[in-house]
């Protein structure tokens, strides 16, 4: 009996030790994304409002988001999301999950290889350092092996790999199950000479019957984008919440968010307007998003392929007086609007200044010299100055609110700009070179303005063209005046191109130098030539503008290109001469220098006028006594003497001023050194 005992209990002991192992074998039970993120997930301090435990419910739009990229019947996922919707952190629960769930080859695209390196320090190391069950799988951060770098890190069973998308060599190796694509707007058209990144990336998955791609990016340009494009192929799901009051499911729309405004245009009331009629207020906000559900709009393209879209009016930590806020500012600008559409409604910006109508445009001068007095709406002047081999073209723009703008005129100035403005006589004498235009342009643009209100101005702001022949002596012109805010550019094509990056210094008289984005600045430009009613970005013409000058202006137009199976926008001219369109943009980009508040200059300008005002009523009651008259040639000739000292004085100091301010600054010694 006791061997048979004995028996019993080694057979069941032998069952519950091949349980044991089995389940060891066992592939691990399955788990949705957004279940493994609930369970495993962790956000970093540096990485968002709410660091510690992630929870989809916080925002449970996330929940719909994350499942679709573990359905085993998507292939592909599209995210076309405002900013600060909580897509990055989705994207990371991504990369946890096929490193600790599904051990899988992992690559992560970013707009560029620095962009993908700031990634790796900012975002996936920290990632790895608070998710224990991720800190256990990964190399420690102070190994040093190939198989833990910047952009490449091995688990087991599988790697992670970053990359940029303008490095061919970082989109064709391996072959990938997981492809993640970031900002997918703001990749180049080709990476190198190789081809569309995106599909260069997409053809390392072939091999995968299991394979994934997400891509995610903000919107940008209608027609350009992307991610649009992938919508469009997709299920288009849309997010769709219950009316607090009626019940009715429906997605929540910009077009329908009510708003009341008070004094300086801040919002005083608000609601959302039910598709059947009810008021939501905005404290209703938060049961409506966990309520909430996501359902698809169409039928994608090939049946595998889920895409999610979200504007800012339902991410629970933005609220909708501040979006309402925002737009009422964006309003009077071009960019500001353009980056709202973008990144708070998460839709793609249509170009609408494409061209101009020449014969349109000219119809609509206005009946008097803006050059000889200045109308009342004009709160500063801006110039671009274009440089041809023989001539120098410049425009003066006067700027008003919202910027309104007023061409004042558009001057040539004939001689070759290799030549010095000023050289030195036989007698030693510095004098002014009649064959050199940059006097009579320096002449020109100090030359004051009347304005209607009674002041007088000068432009505020010009920049130089130096990508042509003459680059140094733009450079030695500008640094000279730089105190008056004449700067060297050169232009950059691109859409979607900042209109001003920031300056930098070069050459031996270490200019300053800005990057103007000329297909941004174009698009504003041909905006503001369709706003045909007074008001903000409307232009307004000088009488005397001659019909060359509307025939330079309006000689570009926006067209679609296609090359390599790659559709892109781009700026072409109808005529061969562009200057002043040039001289436009060159003008445009000076207001982005200066970047003006508008409410402030505007009560400037009226403290002026009022002081003028008040001058000449003190003036009428009492009268300042006249001096004696000057009779003797001798007394003339001492004024005169008198005068000259007293402009060359004034003259020395502004360039002491002048110099002080293009000065560079020293760099201090550090202590150990400075003895």
């Amino acid at each position: 009996m006791g061997l048979y005992r004995s028996s019993v209990e080694g057979m069941r002991s032998l069952g519950e030790a091949c349980v044991r192992a089995y389940r060891l074998l066992a592939p691990p039970p399955p788990l949705t994304l957004s279940e493994w993120a609930d369970r495993y997930a962790f956000v970093p301090p540096e990485a968002g409002a709410f660091p510690g435990k992630f929870f989809t419910d916080r925002a449970e739009y996330q929940r719909g988001m994350q499942d679709a990229v573990t359905d085993r019947s998507i292939e592909t996922v599209v995210y076309m999301l405002c900013a600060q919707s909580g897509k990055t952190q989705t994207q990371m629960n991504t990369v946890g999950y096929f490193t600790h769930h599904e051990p899988s080859p992992i690559l992560f695209i970013q707009a560029s290889e620095g962009e993908a390196e700031k990634f790796s320090k900012n975002r996936i190391a920290k990632m790895i350092r608070v998710t224990p069950v991720l800190r256990k799988l990964y190399p420690s951060p102070r190994a040093r092996d190939s198989g833990n770098t910047l952009l490449n890190k091995e688990f087991s069973g599988g790697v992670l790999i970053l990359a940029g998308a303008n490095a061919p060599a970082g989109l064709a190796s391996m072959p990938i199950r997981i492809l993640m694509l970031d900002e997918v707007d703001r990749y180049p058209d080709s990476a190198g000479t190789e081809g569309d990144p995106v599909d260069m990336a997409t053809r390392r998955t072939t091999s995968f019957w299991n394979r994934k791609h997400v891509l995610a990016s903000t919107p940008g340009i209608k027609g350009a984008s992307r991610i649009e494009q992938a919508y469009q192929d997709s299920d288009q799901r849309k997010y769709f919440v219950p009316c607090p009051e009626c019940g009715l499911m429906q997605p929540l729309e910009w077009v329908r968010l009510r708003y009341e405004t008070g004094e300086r245009e801040q919002v005083s009331n608000l609601w959302y307007e039910c598709l059947a009629g009810c008021e939501i207020l905005e404290r209703s906000k938060h049961q409506m998003i966990r309520d909430g559900a996501w359902r698809a709009t169409a039928q994608s393209r090939d049946g595998k392929t889920a895409g999610f879209h979200l504007n800012a009016l339902y991410p629970p930590w933005v609220k909708w007086t501040d979006l309402v806020n925002e737009w009422l500012s964006a309003k009077g600008s071009l960019e500001r609007r353009k980056t709202f559409i973008n990144t708070r409604l998460a839709e793609t910006w249509e170009i609408r200044g494409k061209g101009a109508d020449l014969h349109e445009l000219e119809k609509r001068k206005d009946t008097s010299r803006y050059s000889e007095q200045l109308p009342a709406g004009v709160l500063f002047i801006t110039a671009g100055v274009d440089v041809q081999d023989d001539r120098l073209e410049v425009s003066r723009i006067g700027w008003g609110v919202d910027e309104q703008r007023w061409v004042i005129d558009h001057e040539i100035f004939r001689g070759d700009p290799a030549l010095p403005e000023v050289i030195v006589g036989a007698d030693g004498v510095r004098v002014r070179n009649k064959l050199s235009p940059w006097a009579s342009l320096e002449d020109h643009l100090r030359e004051p303005i009347g304005h209607e209100l009674g002041v007088t101005m000068v432009v505020a702001c010009a920049l130089f063209d130096s990508a042509g022949h003459h680059t140094a002596r733009v450079y030695e012109f500008t640094k000279k005046n730089a105190a008056r805010r004449w700067h060297a550019i050169v232009g950059r094509a691109g859409i979607g191109r900042p209109i001003i990056s920031k300056g930098s210094e070069q050459g031996p008289a270490h200019a300053m130098l800005y990057v103007v984005g000329v297909d941004t600045a174009k698009e504003d430009v041909y905006t503001s030539f369709g706003v045909k009613e007074a008001g903000p970005a409307c232009c307004h013409f000088s009488s005397d503008l001659p019909t060359e000058y509307f025939r330079q202006v309006t000689s570009e137009q926006l067209v679609k290109v296609k090359r390599d199976y790659v559709t892109t926008l781009k700026w072409v001219k109808k005529g061969e001469r562009n200057e002043a369109l040039d001289c436009f943009v060159y003008a445009r980009a000076a207001v982005a220098i200066l970047r003006p508040k508008y409410n402030a200059l505007t009560q400037r300008l009226q403290r002026k006028v009022a002081a003028l005002a008040e001058r000449a009523e003190r003036l009428k009651a009492e009268p300042e006594p006249v001096a004696d008259v000057v009779e003797t040639p001798g007394q003339v000739a001492d004024y005169e003497a008198a005068a000259e000292a007293t402009r060359k004085r004034l003259e020395a100091e502004q360039r002491r001023e002048a110099r002080k301010a293009a000065k560079p600054k020293r760099k201090g010694r550090a202590w150990a050194t400075s003895w």
